[in-house]
């Protein structure tokens, strides 16, 4: 494609976010061309997650540089794999290459396979988590951390940077970690979960920060969204969930949707592609969004209907750079979508 022009940004883009997906075989170029499309349709902020490809943090510094002035936000990440010093120096770090604060982190559970498997960390619990919250706040806000949890120690550091307004956000599934979010959290997030779900989780998070006398956080919903999906889409797709079905969290949430003999059969499957040929195409329309744009935006709208914000996730393994499913959302034509910069979709500059 040639040079493009900037595409006006729509009311719905200006409000919505934009998490960059990892279930895709392609180079770090394919994740920096879904940052280019967001940007270039005026999408708020880009979001870039943690689990088996990309780094996070090196991704999102390299963002600060090439798309300055871009709201841009770090997360979901492995909670147990993250201290309070790691994380005060990484948000000093961002502002120093030019992020504008307040910088947003967002970490999560995570699953055993990541944390435990390939990390050899402990699963976190409601504690650990609450006493991690706790060391980050000491060390951002410019004194010397003393939290003395066994899962969260942290004794001494004082962040060398100075303080740094850092929103540290938590997302959540279970009862008790919902209601932690609305205790501690600057903000709570929910993944793959239904519209019904999703304003059940949003009470939760309501009444803890009641129970802390506080004003309630804001809530994202990472809404997953594929448009008119071809075959390669669909394995693809499979093999996501296939990572999910089984771990703590994920496993009830997608039972909750209609799916319990799903999960339980994928209990006892003994290999990841027996798990696999358990996932029926309607898991795929229902938890990951697969459908067409007017469905994609119909999702969308039905999730921003109960108050709360969203945060985009589009598939780019048929759809380069998302393009597709983020010019639907923003009421753009995808044929002319251009990037901050005047990087085109196919990459011509």
């Amino acid at each position: 494609m040639g040079d493009t022009t900037d595409a006006a940004p729509s009311t719905t883009a200006a409000s919505t976010d934009v998490c960059i997906g990892q279930a895709h075989d392609g180079p770090v170029e394919d994740f920096l061309e879904v940052a280019r499309v967001a940007a270039g349709l005026g999408y708020r902020r880009i979001w870039i997650g943690e689990t088996y490809k990309v780094d996070a943090m090196v991704f999102m510094a390299g963002l600060t540089r090439e798309l300055p002035g871009q709201l841009l936000g770090v997360g979901p990440m492995p909670l147990p794999l993250r201290t309070a010093p790691q994380l005060a120096m990484a948000a000093a770090t961002l502002r120093g290459l030019g992020h504008p604060e307040p910088i947003e982190f967002l970490l999560g559970a995570s699953s055993p396979a990541m944390t435990e498997g390939w990390n050899g960390r402990p699963m976190t619990t409601v504690a650990a988590t609450e006493a991690l919250f706790a060391g980050v706040r000491q060390a951002i806000g410019g004194g010397r951390t003393d939290v003395d949890h066994p899962a969260a120690r942290s004794r001494g550091f004082v962040n060398g940077l100075g303080p740094v307004d850092l929103r540290l956000g938590l997302a959540a599934a279970g009862p008790r970690m919902l209601n932690l979010a609305g205790r501690v959290a600057d903000r709570a997030a929910f993944n793959m979960v239904s519209v019904e779900q999703a304003a059940a989780m949003a009470d939760a998070v309501r009444a803890g920060a009641e129970e802390a006398g506080r004003p309630c956080p804001p809530i994202t919903v990472w809404v997953h969204c594929c448009c008119d999906p071809d075959d390669e889409t669909i394995a693809r797709g499979k093999r996501f969930l296939s990572g999910y079905v089984r771990a703590p969290g994920y496993r009830d949430v997608i039972a909750g949707q209609g799916f319990e003999s799903v999960i339980r059969a994928a209990g006892e499957a003994g290999n990841a592609r027996a798990i696999r040929e358990l996932i029926p195409e309607e898991m795929l329309q229902r938890v990951l969004g697969y459908g067409t744009a007017a469905e994609v935006n119909q999702r969308v709208a039905a999730f921003r209907a109960l108050g709360l914000e969203t945060a985009v996730v589009p598939s780019i393994t048929h759809d380069p750079g998302g393009r597709a499913c983020l010019a639907a959302v923003a009421g753009a034509p995808a044929e002319v979508v251009g990037v901050k910069g005047g990087v085109g979709v196919g990459g011509a500059r």
